[in-house]
Parts: C-alpha cells; structure tokens; sequence
C-alpha cells in the first residue's frame, strides 16, 4: 500500500501545526515505512487491532491552551477492551484560514508498540 508524502505533510500540518519537509523511510519497533522520494510504502493492515483516543474532559488552561483526559479504546471492542488513559494538550490555531487546533503534546499510559 502507499500514501503520497504531501498527504502526510499535509495531515503533520492540519492536526500538528508543524511544517513537515524532511520525508525518508521510518523503521521503529519492527515497522517499516519505505519513501521512494514521492510516496510512504506500507504493508496492509494484518488484522491488528485498531485504536482511537475518546476524550473524556476538556480543561481550558490559563495559556489558553487546551488540556483533554481520557481514554485510549480499542476499535473492535469499544466497551470490553482494556482501556488506557491518556493526557493531551492542544494550542489554538488556523489551519486552511480557519481556527483550529493543534496538539502539542499526546501521553498514554501505555506504549502500543510494545
């Protein structure tokens, strides 16, 4: 499979505020993304189970910045699967002419790449 690297520098920009230029291939914890100098190749999925983070409350801080809790679910079993939480922060920001935020920071309680 393969994504084009604008749309990874894209996606680095919209959800993390960060010009991202520097693309090359990326191996960490036994995964591997190769870069041919215009698209990310990746294998597909294998059946690993697939994670999102559900923010549970939202805290405005005194920077303006913006503090979530909450946990990280796994997908195929939302309600049965352990759940882990997690700390994120977020900046305000535009994005595409529009206001938006951007996340400074994302901490688990736990590594999924174990």
């Amino acid at each position: 499979m393969t994504v084009d690297g604008r749309y990874v520098a894209e996606s680095v920009e919209r959800y993390f505020g960060l010009k991202f230029k520097e693309h090359k291939a990326v191996s960490a914890n036994g995964l591997s993304y190769g870069y041919d100098g215009k698209l990310y190749h990746f294998d597909g999925a294998d059946g690993e189970a697939v994670y999102h983070a559900r923010v549970k409350e939202v805290y405005l801080e005194d920077s303006g910045s913006l503090r979530m809790t909450g946990e990280v679910c796994c997908a195929e079993d939302e309600w049965g699967a352990p759940k882990h939480g997690f700390d994120a922060l977020a900046r305000l920001w535009k994005y595409g002419g529009k206001k938006s935020w951007a996340i400074i920071s994302f901490k688990a309680a736990r590594s999924w790449f174990e």
